[in-house]
């Protein structure tokens, strides 16, 4: 009996020590693990919600890890680290332990190992882990054609045009309504916008958005200001050929 007891002991100190292995040295213990894998993904899908949390993650680059680069994953217990809301579409720097450890996720502010560094995280630990991966112990790669902030920016971008030209309508209107500003304006929009509407569609085209609403919103923001740059020429073009007739009358 007393042996038996020794050795539940003895296993249950094993699975804890399993469970708990990279509470206290990650960055050492994931160049040891053979389990472990460290890669930059993109989120396809992720349920916060659900038990488990699962999220489906295209691999981009593998670091460390049986992986395979291109093909798409499914990680339970999933959480961002720091302040980190994850977004399905974006890349991220993952750390998968085993199956007894969640599955971290973190915001970088490049997708380069020899220069990323790891945000909304403090302490010791992860700044030997962000000094490792900087100095390429547990392998090198890079996600080439794509930054950390193209989602962000093209989200920014849409809402601060949007922003400018309501502002400079309201404020603008009783000069608009004198002189051909409000023409030049939408002429200027609709440049914009078509031009955003061009890069957007390539970005979905080649898979660095997943989100199709990124081409669809600024299309119709062009298409808007096309059609009030028509009517308001449309408008001004008959207005001069009025004032030029009632000219030549006299």
């Amino acid at each position: 009996m007393k042996k038996l007891v020794i050795s539940l002991i003895f296993i249950i100190i094993l699975i804890a020590n399993r469970l708990t292995v990279f509470a206290g040295n990650i960055p050492g213990s994931l160049m040891h693990s053979e389990d472990a894998q460290i890669f930059f993904g993109k989120v396809l899908s992720y349920y916060p919600n659900e038990e488990n949390q699962p999220i489906e993650v295209e691999i981009l680059e593998v670091i460390k890890g049986n992986v395979k680069k291109d093909s798409k994953q499914t990680y339970f217990k999933a959480g961002s680290m720091g302040e980190n809301n994850i977004r399905n579409g974006k890349v991220y720097l993952f750390i998968y332990y085993d199956e007894h450890n969640p599955t971290d996720v973190f915001e970088v502010t490049t997708y380069n190992t020899k220069t990323l560094k790891l945000k909304h995280t403090k302490g010791d630990m992860w700044e030997r882990f962000e000094k490792y991966l900087n100095e390429g112990k547990y392998g090198e790669a890079k996600v080439e054609g794509i930054m950390p902030y193209t989602v962000d920016i093209i989200d920014g971008s849409l809402v601060f045009i949007f922003l400018i030209s309501a502002v400079i309508i309201i404020v603008k209107r009783k000069e608009l309504k004198k002189d051909n500003v409000k023409i030049k304006i939408f002429l200027i929009l609709s440049i914009i916008f078509s031009i955003l509407t061009l890069i957007n569609g390539y970005l979905v085209i080649i898979h660095k958005l997943d989100n199709a609403g990124y081409l669809v919103v600024p299309m119709l923001f062009a298409i808007t200001f096309s059609v009030l740059y028509r009517k308001e020429k449309n408008e001004n073009d008959t207005s001069y050929i009025t004032t030029t007739e009632n000219d030549n009358k006299k």
